[in-house]
């Protein structure tokens, strides 16, 4: 059976580029030449929530997983993801769901590092353990409700500092450091172009797409520390 992963981000651009990182991901290290089947959830997004939550988070100084900020976006997340899962499930079908099945909750975080080492930093830390924490909730809410945990897909998270144009930047290899830029720094850096739209779906495949493979997989996990559980996550599923 194909692998088939679920994408949730903030934009097409977002899930093209995660949807390829986790196409490359699966099929790393591995002879088969099987494709996973990527499934857009594009309805659906946590960026505004994302957004409220850094301004209430800075204002009180407190991150945290259970502050007021972090208590706030867990309960937005919960609520995407409980769509997410019925919308999936509708998508391939309610009988065949297995939690070999996965939904990748991505998102752009909007705030950049001036090197990796601050992914670190409590403010930064912060975020992924938050989703993390919807997603724990999202999965004992359904298996409340009566469902087979069998039949729940596996939710794996990925916010991304400050956005998917880093992992474009670490795959090309740009010679110079991914970090210390805004996200749209990073698009002028990668295509000399700020507003994505303006690129057409083959210009996007090749300055952008054509450079996530399996190769500068290797890259990207070096470089961007909060693809690691992502990677893990999914290149050890059987």
């Amino acid at each position: 059976m194909y692998r088939r992963i679920g994408i949730i981000g903030d934009g097409q651009t977002d899930l093209r580029v995660i949807g390829r990182l986790a196409e490359c991901t699966v099929r790393h290290g591995q002879e088969s030449k099987e494709k996973p089947q990527i499934i857009e959830l594009a309805r659906l997004n946590i960026c505004d929530s994302v957004a409220k939550y850094w301004r209430e988070a800075s204002s009180s100084n407190d991150y945290s997983v259970f502050g007021k900020a972090g208590m706030k976006l867990q309960g937005s997340v919960l609520a995407v993801l409980r769509e997410a899962i019925e919308e999936f499930r509708s998508l391939v079908g309610v009988d065949s769901v297995t939690w070999k099945d996965v939904i990748v909750l991505s998102t752009d975080a909007e705030k950049h590092f001036s090197s990796a080492d601050r992914y670190f930093d409590a403010w930064a830390f912060h975020l992924p353990k938050i989703l993390t924490a919807a997603t724990e909730k999202a999965c004992h809410d359904f298996i409340s409700r009566g469902y087979e945990p069998t039949f729940i897909p596996t939710i794996v998270t990925l916010p991304l500092y400050p956005s998917s144009e880093v992992i474009i930047a670490a795959a090309r290899g740009q010679g110079v450091s991914i970090h210390g830029k805004s996200a749209n720094e990073l698009k002028t850096m990668l295509y000399d172009e700020r507003n994505l739209r303006a690129l057409s779906t083959d210009e996007f495949e090749s300055r952008a797409l054509v450079h996530i493979t399996k190769e500068s997989l290797v890259s990207i996990f070096k470089q961007i520390p909060e693809v690691r559980p992502f990677v893990h996550a999914l290149l050890f599923r059987v």
